[in-house]
């Protein structure tokens, strides 16, 4: 079969296909990963706004308004929960 070109056989290609699927599946986070990420994440968010914050009192205009951070960080929160397996999700 000339549609094959450099693959040994049919299966051979399928096989391939198959192992890139599962390598671009999405792997989900465990309990103790997702702990560790959001804890991370709301450190980060919460250095952020302390800085932003920081930064309007000594009378600077920083790029990101106050707030802005804490909303993508939930938004990354939530991203960070569908991520999850939902056995390990502790709400």
């Amino acid at each position: 079969m000339k549609w094959l070109g450099i693959y040994k056989n049919k299966s051979h290609l399928t096989n391939i296909i198959r192992s890139l699927r599962d390598n671009n599946n999405m792997k989900k986070f465990n309990g103790w990963e997702h702990s560790f990420l959001s804890e991370a994440l709301e450190h980060h968010i919460n250095n952020c706004e302390a800085e932003v914050r920081q930064s309007v009192k000594a009378g600077n205009r920083p790029i990101f308004a106050e707030g802005f951070f804490s909303l993508m960080g939930g938004e990354l929160l939530e991203k960070l929960d569908d991520m999850t397996l939902k056995s390990h999700l502790k709400h």
